[in-house]
């Protein structure tokens, strides 16, 4: 009998990079856990939290890393490989020892080691990422190696932006009950919680958790969907390469990100300008892939109401976050003081005071005067309570509204509404987990605070976290603990944000704050020091040898994607389901222009 001769898996170093790079932004399946008393008080008051899309990427992570692990070290103790030591390698060295002290000597250990609920990037996550790019400067020593993951990553990318695709016509496949049994996204017995993953109509989120984690992707995948275009050999390649151009495109649009939009536009230009040798050679193959994703784009803007005009005219995105666009958002709460049966309101547009005394709301200005109001008559209406509306038009976007006895009652101002209760120790307003306070004063960056109020919020949450700033000069509170030091009990500064109080803000919204935060100011100077020096020396190989067009387009796209996420940084964190696919990248970038520097000097 002829013996069958199993083939032999080439390159076999490579699994926990593809893995690494392509299979976890993938993982989708839900994990529920019991929150600590800390972390629920910083929660809503929640005593569970339910993870669909961190808690085994994080896992899968740390595999990743101690298999790399397994498979360097002997290599190395064996000379098999020599170590490859260089100034990115020893500033991102500084940047992760900084990261774990700041992790044994955090408040909260547990959280700054092992990740918050729903993130789950703690230090051991981010020193798995670091293993992981010194294993790909060891591992991948020619184009071959990086052109396999390379390939690996846009398998990840077509799955990823086919599901983002769908999301977007419409047809979520994660509010399919045959979907949400299998991923666990069910309630259960011990955790009677229905999982929602839904970000909203025509929305792109994909196994990546939030929009804004699609558009931090899409700003490093991108320039590789380009690259593999560019690389393809024949029509039909070309044409898969569009199409998944096209369904990438599709998803930047349904991420309805202004930061994506700016970061690929961005990239597009450096792609430009350094592809532009490429592109007058091959200018029918250019207008072939113009042709395709440009004709696709205005059919699905046709069939879709004129949707994609209208997001990227940036009119979906011109809201504040979670506020909606009927009610006035240009009125902001400016203070609230308050007193015993009475609440100062000082805003943008307006100053008043109402006085509750158990049986009306009476509204004064400040200097005393009575303003006039009356008791809306609600008709067929069933409107809880008693309504107070202005009899002075200029009034018009505000009223008062009195609950169960006078209690409980709300002022609301444009979009932003406040609610006050009636309490022996005079009144107070619900903080987190709705546990009733006082207005404590809040320190911030007044210039942003005032001047930085677009952005859905971010302005808000930059110019309170920066003065936090000051204490993380050598080392930080902690990876993922930026929640717990957060003053959450800053309501003013969270009806301004969204227009209401109970929101939690758990992350800073901006990579770089995070990572000062949360590792320390040095370690984020580390940081941004080995990405300068990447950034200058691809540029510099790429202005200087123009030969080597396969590796060419592979560190072209690198760069491009590495510059792209720096700028989402400015508006996005980093997170479990993107950090994977960008220190693949960073590291490919590094090794290969390593390797072209050693192929041009002989």
């Amino acid at each position: 009998m002829k013996k069958i001769k199993l083939k032999r898996i080439s390159n076999p170093e490579l699994i926990p990079i593809i893995v690494f790079s392509s299979v976890v932004p993938l993982i989708v399946y839900n994990k529920f856990s019991n929150l600590s008393e800390v972390v629920s008080k910083s929660s809503l008051g929640l005593s569970f939290s339910a993870d669909p899309f961190s808690f085994y990427k994080m896992v899968l992570i740390i595999a990743c890393a101690v298999l790399s692990l397994i498979i360097l070290i002997p290599k190395m103790i064996k000379k098999e490989i020599k170590p490859r030591l260089n100034i990115i390698a020893a500033a991102l060295s500084i940047y992760i020892i900084l990261t774990i002290l700041s992790a044994v000597f955090s408040e909260y250990p547990g959280i700054a080691f092992f990740g918050g609920p729903e993130r789950m990037e703690g230090a051991l996550t981010i020193l798995s990422y670091i293993i992981m790019f010194i294993y790909i400067l060891h591992v991948v020593d020619d184009y071959r190696k990086a052109r396999t993951i390379f390939h690996s990553m846009m398998i990840s990318a077509a799955v990823i932006s086919i599901i983002g695709a769908i999301q977007f016509y419409g047809m979520d496949p994660f509010k399919s009950e045959f979907i949400r049994n299998i991923l666990n996204m069910t309630p259960t017995a011990r955790f009677p919680y229905d999982v929602n993953t839904v970000q909203g109509i025509n929305t792109s989120y994909s196994t990546l958790a939030s929009t804004n984690y699609m558009a931090m992707y899409l700003s490093l995948i991108i320039p590789f969907a380009l690259g593999l275009y560019a690389s393809a050999r024949n029509n039909g390649a070309r044409l898969s390469s569009s199409l998944l151009i096209y369904l990438l495109l599709i998803c930047l649009v349904g991420s309805a990100s202004g930061g994506a939009y700016y970061a690929v536009g961005l990239s597009m230009v450096f792609i430009l300008f350094l592809s532009f040798p490429y592109i007058k050679r091959n200018v029918i193959n250019m207008v072939m892939m113009s042709v395709i994703v440009i004709g696709l784009m205005l059919v699905t803007n046709l069939f879709m109401d004129n949707l994609i005009a209208r997001r990227l005219n940036f009119t979906t995105m011109s809201y504040e976050l979670a506020i909606g666009t009927e009610a006035n958002t240009s009125i902001y709460i400016d203070d609230i003081v308050l007193g015993n049966d009475t609440v100062s309101i000082y805003t943008t547009d307006k100053s008043f005071t109402v006085i509750n005394d158990g049986e009306k709301l009476v509204a004064l200005t400040i200097e005393g005067s009575v303003i006039p109001t009356y008791i809306l008559d609600e008709g067929d209406l069933e409107i809880p309570g008693d309504v107070y509306l202005f009899e002075d038009n200029s009034y018009s976007d505000y009223f008062m509204q009195a609950f169960d006895g006078y209690e409980i009652f709300a002022v609301k101002a444009g979009a932003r509404e406040m609610f006050f209760y009636m309490t022996d120790d005079g009144i107070m307003v619900p903080g987190m987990a709705n546990e009733l306070q006082k207005i404590e004063p809040i320190e911030r960056n007044q210039f942003i605070y005032e001047n930085v109020r677009t952005f859905h919020g971010r302005g808000y949450i930059w110019a309170t976290s920066l003065p936090m700033l000051r204490d993380t000069v050598i080392l930080g509170n902690g990876p993922d603990t930026f929640f717990l030091h957060f003053p959450q009990n800053d309501v003013i500064g969270k009806i301004n944000m969204t227009g209401r109080f109970s929101v939690v803000i758990g992350k800073p919204h901006n990579h770089y704050i995070q990572i000062a935060h949360d590792s320390g100011i040095i370690a984020l100077l580390m940081m941004l020091v080995a990405l300068g020096i990447y950034l200058i020396d691809s540029l510099i190989l790429l202005i200087k040898y123009r030969n080597q067009p396969g590796s060419r387009i592979l560190r072209t796209a690198a760069f491009c994607g590495v510059l792209g996420y720096l700028v989402s940084c400015l508006v996005f964190d980093s997170n479990v389901s993107t950090s994977t696919v960008f220190w693949t990248i960073f590291a490919l970038g590094v090794t290969l222009n390593h390797q072209v520097r050693h192929h041009e000097n002989g």
